[in-house]
């Protein structure tokens, strides 16, 4: 039962995955995984962005764009990490290092809660799909080259 919304501004609620694929607004991941990284890009190019050449990131899955041009943009993990009290430390430090690389690399949001991402299924977005490779988080990190980071401050800024 994913988080979803039509409407952000005015509240989330838990919906069955049928209905919550008809909203503007969906929870990519369920709370123990990441299945998903996602960039929110405030930008009124985000398709350039996102398939540039040459890309400083690998090619996304999917790419959905506003009518004012920002979007999201998205990358489907091979194999979810786990996230819950119980995980391992090191795969959800590294999951964080690799999508902080990724929001570098298309300039996106830093402020980005990462909750809720624009639907790529609803018509309301323009949405562009990349490839259908699924990634491990090894191989996004190779495409980033420089823009990985080595490490992520202890404290936010």
């Amino acid at each position: 039962w994913p988080l979803a919304s039509d409407d952000p501004t005015t509240g989330s609620w838990r919906e069955s995955r049928a209905k919550a694929l008809t909203r503007r607004y969906l929870e990519h991941s369920p709370t123990a995984l990441l299945c998903m990284l996602v960039v929110d890009v405030d930008h009124h190019d985000t398709l350039l962005r996102a398939l540039e050449e040459p890309r400083g990131h690998a090619m996304p899955t999917w790419i959905a764009e506003s009518p004012t041009g920002r979007g999201h943009v998205g990358w489907i993990l091979e194999a979810p990490v786990c996230r819950t009290d119980s995980a391992r430390i090191a795969p959800m430090r590294y999951a964080a290092r690799v999508e902080e690389g990724l929001r570098r690399s298309l300039d996106g949001d830093m402020g980005y809660a990462g909750l809720l991402t624009k639907n790529p299924l609803h018509e309301h977005w323009a949405t562009t799909w990349g490839t259908d490779h699924l990634y491990s988080l090894g191989q996004l990190a190779e495409s980033l080259g420089e823009l990985m980071p080595r490490s992520l401050p202890r404290r936010a800024v």
